[in-house]
């Protein structure tokens, strides 16, 4: 989930931790670990105390204004580097303008394939909604994603290595690096990929010209699913479950690139490419990690 919403002295929404709050109500039973500095290794117990602490953060003046945050949650084990699922973490990054870096912010959630699998797809999009709530969206996306230890995929090349195989051969995996996407979708204030469930917010729904606009433009391809969303935003969702796809068996997801090419207007990293550093996990090359970000927009 990504936003563009801004914070400031003055400006401190707190539908900016509806997520937070909602994953909390949704997993709160089955996560034990918080982490809340990204330079920290070791999570601490979860606490009402500690639970409070972005609330503390966003009601303070001078804190939310001076200094970024972030909270990692999960399940932690006896290993105190080891996190399991369900995780959820959250950043906010305030702006940087002597390397004209913008305020940027998201959320990312991870679930296990057991859980999926025993939802309905009624109720992983009503989980969705829930989760989101008013949270002042800009765009997010839903799907197949790569969940490891950061710190273990650094110090280890080898798994860099196949990490970017797997992203190269199967398209449908989503980025490892949402802090990346969440610099630059604050820079180009558009999209910067597309998932199995893709959501925007008002703001992008109406510069492609409403839910209406969206639907025929998709009237092709039956698998499309374009619905409304909250806020007077849109879902679209290809398929009853996401896929991978493989491009040794010439398995590209059409599909998602007939999304892409509607919401091509959206994806302006094309305009960032030629004076920004890339980085995708595992993937070598400017050229290479140029294809990647644009897999389903070309």
């Amino acid at each position: 989930l990504f936003t563009n919403e801004k914070i400031t002295q003055t400006h401190a929404p707190e539908r900016l931790l509806t997520p937070y709050g909602n994953f909390f109500n949704k997993f709160g039973g089955k996560v034990n670990k918080i982490l809340f500095d990204g330079n920290q290794k070791n999570g601490v117990k979860i606490t009402n105390e500690r639970k409070n602490t972005p609330y503390d953060w966003l009601a303070n003046t001078k804190r939310r204004f001076k200094d970024n945050a972030v909270a990692d949650i999960y399940f932690g084990t006896a290993n105190k580097l080891e996190r399991k699922l369900p995780r959820m973490r959250w950043y906010y990054d305030h702006a940087t303008p002597e390397i004209n870096q913008p305020a940027n912010s998201y959320y990312r959630i991870l679930l296990s394939l057991n859980w999926l699998a025993e939802q309905s797809l009624q109720d992983v999009e009503a989980f969705i909604r829930e989760i989101i709530g008013d949270f002042p969206l800009s765009f997010g996306y839903a799907g197949f994603a790569l969940s490891f230890n950061d710190g273990e995929v650094l110090s280890r090349k080898d798994l860099e290595y196949y990490l970017g195989q797997w992203l190269e051969r199967h398209p449908g995996i989503m980025s490892p690096d949402p802090s990346i996407e969440s610099q630059w979708a604050s820079k180009i204030t558009g999209i910067t990929s597309i998932g199995w469930i893709t959501f925007l917010g008002t703001e992008f729904t109406t510069q492609i010209g409403g839910h209406d606009e969206l639907k025929r433009k998709s009237a092709l391809f039956p698998d499309i699913q374009v619905t409304p969303f909250i806020q007077q935003g849109m879902m679209i969702r290809i398929g009853e479950a996401p896929i991978l796809g493989d491009t040794f068996h010439n398995n590209l997801l059409d599909n998602y690139h007939a999304v892409g090419n509607v919401l091509s207007p959206l994806h302006k990293i094309s305009e960032r490419l030629k004076t920004d550093y890339l980085y995708v996990t595992g993937i070598k090359g400017k050229e290479a990690r140029e294809k990647w970000f644009n897999r389903f927009f070309i």
